[in-house]
């Protein structure tokens, strides 16, 4: 399963996770936390750091902006939406390094 993947690499390589969320907020993006669990799951409660804690309990791994509504029909969406995935890239990244595709 590629949540109980992302999960995994989360614990088992800290850092390289942290580095992921620090290169991912310099862009002014974060990970989405609003459907994470409440509880850690079972294989996972001996993670005890807030931030992997937090991390482990997420359901998705995804960032998102919003975009001007009025900005939808115009050229410069396109130079928004590349700009929005050179941020994001380095999350693509990690989850491709799991494996698998991107469902």
């Amino acid at each position: 399963e590629k949540l109980r993947a992302f999960r995994n690499r989360i614990v088992t390589y800290p850092d390289a996770f942290r580095g992921l969320t620090a290169i991912l907020s310099k862009g002014g993006l974060e990970l989405r936390t609003d459907e994470a669990l409440k509880r850690l799951p079972k294989e996972f409660d001996g993670v005890i750091e807030p931030d992997l804690m937090q991390a482990v309990k997420l359901k998705h791994f995804y960032v998102r902006e919003d975009i001007d509504p009025m900005l939808v029909t115009t050229p410069k969406l396109v130079d928004l939406s590349v700009d929005f995935v050179k941020r994001a890239m380095p999350l693509l990244v990690w989850g491709r390094a799991i494996g698998g595709t991107a469902d």
